[in-house]
């Protein structure tokens, strides 16, 4: 019988210790023991199973509840050291993982006990069911209370920007600040880029513009991290952690974050609020100069795709084409990646309804080859872009 080997932990230092080698090994004793033969090992390193980022899309514990449901993993083993390697959510919400896995014909094998859960051990002895709820309530318990303490550790050090030691705590630093002697010191080279970001902003240029030039000089001190784009570079101009001031976030009502009603100044600045001030200037004069817009549903915008290739590259740059409105004139259509700023040097644009135009008659020749002359094509079309208004 096949088995996959399922390994997670929740953070990445955990990666440097022995949960790997240990889960490896019970699993690996296991199916020696039961003749099972392991043609998978799928691993979740880094992902919380508390707040159930190992279930969530891109996780590997998600994609083996899709193939479970499309009945891919049927008469397999899945093969994990404990239950809480799985989910340590409510146990209602762990139950109903175990109860969906096993319905779709997988069998699940604990490594450390050597417990067998299946439909089979389930339907013929119900304190099973006993056994995982304990344990899933166990898990989740221990789970919550370590979250509350993490949490209130957490808002003590946004508060004061200190770790228990005293000092200065990096996880709090922008990418131009890191700590020096338990102190915040501005990366100079970094600190430099950011600065220079804000006075090209202040002299007038464009956001694509100042995201060309920065990320040129990013290359040249091998600044890691993504580089710069219009969206982001936009977060940038418009934060105050440039000034040196920190707001906390917290969580929403809907799971997300949001700003804290609080702001303290934590770091040296980078920038003098004079410059600042003079950004924001340049960024409202440009403002609003596109004109006004009217809805419009772009059909093609997963139809079509950029096929430019930078030079000594075989590999297209394959972003969707998204709508460029135009004051005369008719509407256009350009790269998403090279509009955001984001990679793709193609500034090539197409005329939108030539392009739907074409698609539509084409469409028409395979359907009706003999029936659909080409003035009804143009009706055609005309209707399709009213429907997507």
């Amino acid at each position: 019988m096949d088995a996959i080997l399922y390994l997670r932990w929740s953070t990445k230092d955990q990666s440097q210790g022995d949960s790997f080698d240990r889960q490896t090994r019970l699993g690996n004793n296991r199916a020696v023991e039961h003749g099972w033969t392991i043609t998978e090992t799928l691993i979740d390193h880094g992902k919380s199973a508390y707040h159930g980022r190992n279930r969530s899309q891109g996780g590997q514990l998600y994609e083996i509840e899709e193939r479970a449901k499309r009945g891919e993993l049927r008469g397999k083993v899945l093969l994990v050291e404990a239950m809480d390697r799985l989910t340590r959510q409510k146990p209602l919400e762990s139950i109903s993982l175990i109860r969906d896995l096993t319905e779709n014909g997988l069998t699940i094998c604990e490594t450390s006990s050597g417990r067998i859960y299946n439909t089979q051990a389930i339907d013929y002895n119900w304190t099973t069911l006993i056994v995982i709820l304990a344990a899933a309530a166990e898990a989740y318990g221990s789970s919550h209370e370590k979250s509350k303490r993490v949490k209130s550790a957490w808002g003590r050090t946004q508060a004061t920007g200190k770790t228990k030691g005293g000092e200065d705590d990096p996880r709090l630093c922008p990418s131009w600040i890191e700590v020096k002697k338990g102190k915040y010191q501005p990366i100079k080279d970094r600190a430099a880029i950011i600065q220079q970001i804000f006075e090209w902003c202040a002299d007038g240029y464009g956001l694509r513009e100042i995201a060309n030039k920065a990320n040129e000089n990013r290359a040249k001190i091998k600044w890691p991290g993504a580089p710069w784009h219009i969206r982001n570079l936009n977060i940038l101009l418009r934060g105050r952690r440039v000034l040196g001031e920190y707001t906390p976030q917290e969580r929403d009502e809907n799971g997300g974050r949001r700003d804290a009603n609080v702001t303290i100044d934590l770091y040296p600045a980078v920038v003098t609020h004079e410059l600042y001030n003079k950004a924001q200037h340049g960024l409202s004069s440009r403002k609003g100069t596109g004109g006004p817009r009217r809805e419009f549903a772009n059909v093609l915008s997963h139809l079509a795709r950029c096929t430019y290739k930078p030079e000594g590259s075989n590999t297209p740059c394959g972003s969707t084409m998204t709508l460029r409105p135009q004051k005369k004139g008719p509407n256009q259509i350009a790269c998403s990646s090279f509009v955001r700023a984001s990679g793709c040097k193609c500034n090539a644009n197409y005329r939108y309804d030539d392009i739907l135009r074409g698609i539509v008659r084409e469409v028409f020749s395979l359907v009706l080859p003999d029936e659909k002359p080409a003035k009804q094509n143009a009706i055609d079309v005309e209707a399709v872009k009213a429907d997507s208004r």
